[in-house]
């Protein structure tokens, strides 16, 4: 974990949501506004960076080259999707023409801003079904930051990843910091890259609206077609500042169970059956003490499950 974050550490799972609940010092400082606006993000290993998908693969590529390659992507989700006769994010013929007027400056290799403002709908769309972009989801209530990082963990510990030592992380940035000093003339100096914060239309998103979503995008619009694009990722740009919260892999398994009895689930945050079904298959990782008694005849007749001891004789 980058050493500029201000960390702190929990003991348990109650501790962890005791801090995110209430703020307790931790993401309601004495010194920041009671009225400030903050964001969280989950993680599942408190050591992996805070880089958008976009932008963790293909390592060296030049920003035209990143750029074109995203632009692929999207258009592909966007046609796919209208074929499909699904509603897009401010669709449109002025859409339409703009993505064949950005192809056709990428291949030319001109200067360009990516990505540029009227795509950023439509980013946030591709980006909660799975799309890489270079938009890093964050969302505004802490108990679904919570989920998302337990879940993350609890997936890594199946992988037989060893736990020891291991921390899921939550993350905390002031929003209205960022955005006010976005605004002011300093977000000009992009030498060094600055945060934006991306609000996408929740109406037609029903992920985006479940989740509290929201984004940052580390703008680096100095960079040129050529310049090779190493990832940036928020906490090294001019204007971002984070507080992280972490706790022991060994208490994932327990902080699931508490979030899904708070009403914080794969049934919440994903709408749908999908959704539900996942949120009763998450119950697997849930502490043995905690998983519901299984009825008699279950194991009359299926025999015992694979978590579950032979009777004694």
């Amino acid at each position: 974990m980058d050493t500029r974050f201000d960390v702190h550490h929990a003991k348990t799972a109650r501790e962890f949501l005791e801090i995110l609940t209430t703020g307790r010092g931790v993401f309601h400082p004495p010194n920041v506004a009671a009225g400030a606006r903050w964001a969280y993000r989950g993680q599942g290993d408190s050591e992996w960076s805070l880089i958008a998908k976009a932008l963790r693969k293909n390592a060296g590529l030049t920003h035209g080259l990143r750029a074109y390659s995203e632009l692929h992507d999207l258009s592909r989700f966007f046609h796919r999707a209208d074929q499909s006769g699904i509603d897009i994010p401010e669709n449109s013929q002025a859409l339409r023409q703009f993505l064949r007027d950005l192809d056709a400056k990428l291949t030319a290799k001109e200067q360009f801003r990516w990505p540029p403002p009227n795509l950023l709908s439509i980013l946030a769309m591709a980006q909660h079904y799975g799309i890489p972009t270079r938009l890093l989801d964050w969302t505004t209530h802490p108990l679904i930051a919570a989920y998302f990082a337990a879940k993350d963990a609890c997936n890594e510990r199946a992988k037989n990843r060893n736990p020891t030592g291991k921390r899921l992380a939550v993350y905390g940035a002031i929003i209205s910091f960022i955005e006010e000093w976005f605004d002011k003339d300093n977000a000009k100096d992009f030498t060094r890259g600055v945060v934006e914060v991306i609000r996408a239309p929740h109406a037609g998103n029903p992920n985006l609206h479940a989740q509290g979503g929201l984004f940052t995008l580390v703008r680096t619009d100095h960079l040129k077609w050529d310049d090779v694009e190493a990832p940036m990722p928020p906490e090294k740009a001019n204007n971002f500042t984070v507080t992280a919260l972490t706790l022991s892999w060994l208490d994932a398994p327990a902080l699931l169970y508490l979030l899904s009895h708070l009403g914080v689930s794969a049934a919440s945050v994903l709408p749908g059956f999908g959704g539900v079904v996942e949120s009763l298959d998450e119950e697997k990782y849930w502490p043995k003490q905690f998983l519901y008694p299984r009825p008699q005849y279950y194991s009359d007749f299926w025999g015992p499950a694979d978590d579950e001891p032979e009777p004694e004789q």
